[in-house]
């Protein structure tokens, strides 16, 4: 199943991929809709319970979102033990929004405290920060 992930305080951005790269784009991007679709894959549950996923591109499924050098990028699964911890991360309650309304963030595995968020529309990994909640705060849109 399709997704697209929606930004919680820009609500007409979407998280998509462009020359490999995560960035927050508004979805009428002529042409380029199918880099916005996303298959969440179930990834197991870490030691605290929280549901562990991870992020498959609909139109290249052989790449996944991961961090590198804390800049989210698109990348083919080697199948390395740090490309898995790069691409997998903790679903939790939204650090903004009503989680009974679907906002969630998405907490780095390897780096506990750093979570996806955008800054100035491109997606980094970046440490929890109050200020900085509402960027990391997303919810999953069924396509």
């Amino acid at each position: 199943m399709a997704i697209r992930l929606q930004s919680f305080n820009f609500p007409e951005f979407f998280v998509r991929h462009q020359n490999f790269e995560g960035e927050l784009m508004k979805l009428n991007t002529p042409g380029f809709v199918e880099d916005f679709a996303w298959e969440e894959e179930f990834a197991g549950t870490d030691a605290e319970g929280f549901t562990l996923v991870r992020f498959r591109s609909k139109n290249f499924p052989d790449r996944l979102l991961r961090h590198k050098d804390f800049r989210m990028v698109l990348e083919p699964d080697d199948r390395s033990s740090l490309f898995r911890k790069d691409s997998t991360f903790r679903r939790r309650r939204g650090l903004s929004g009503d989680p009974e309304a679907g906002w969630r963030s998405y907490e780095s595995t390897n780096f506990p405290g750093h979570f996806i968020r955008h800054r100035n529309f491109h997606l980094f990994m970046d440490s929890k920060e109050p200020k900085l909640a509402a960027d990391a705060t997303f919810k999953r849109i069924t396509v």
